[in-house]
């Protein structure tokens, strides 16, 4: 409920407005859209530690597999891309190859920013969060053949959930 705050969900409109309208929705309100989407009961979260992303601090990809169900069936792939663009650098964009035989497509959905300290220009599934909290934009769903293996590319900084069972 103050202003600046950059774990808050929502950012009033001003320090002294906060029962007013005009509330923004803050960078950490789109994570929890996509930990709505990608866990679910009986969830099983497993770090497949890509480039020793565990230990090491240079490391800019992270990768998760997500296993639901009472069974732990395989669900989802959680893909990090935490580089980005910088001076010298036009693309960013990190290439994750999914194994053939695992799954025959995948559903994917991106989370999208121009930056890492970007706090409003960010978007899930290509809707943004609009004035009144409601998501703007078309939801997109982007999917892939993936029979003999695919390759999901993940634009910096940024994420991607794949359903392997879309």
């Amino acid at each position: 409920r103050e202003l600046g705050v950059t774990y808050d969900l929502f950012q009033p409109p001003s320090d002294d407005a906060y029962q007013s309208a005009g509330w923004t929705t803050g960078a950490i309100y789109y994570a929890e859209l996509v930990v709505a989407e990608a866990l679910s009961n009986n969830s099983m979260v497993v770090d497949l530690n890509l480039d020793n992303s565990r230990s090491s601090p240079s490391s800019s990809v992270a990768a998760y597999a997500i296993y639901d169900g009472e069974k732990h069936y395989k669900s989802k792939l959680v893909l990090f891309n935490y580089d980005y663009p910088s001076s010298g650098h036009d693309n960013a964009t990190q290439a994750f190859v999914v194994p053939a035989n695992l799954t025959s497509s995948v559903g994917v959905r991106y989370l999208l920013a121009s930056n890492i300290t970007e706090q409003t220009a960010i978007t899930w599934a290509g809707q943004t969060v609009g004035g009144n909290g409601d998501l703007l934009g078309e939801q997109t769903l982007d999917i892939i053949e993936c029979t003999n293996g695919c390759t999901i590319s993940v634009p910096g900084p940024g994420l991607a959930v794949a359903w392997l069972d879309e």
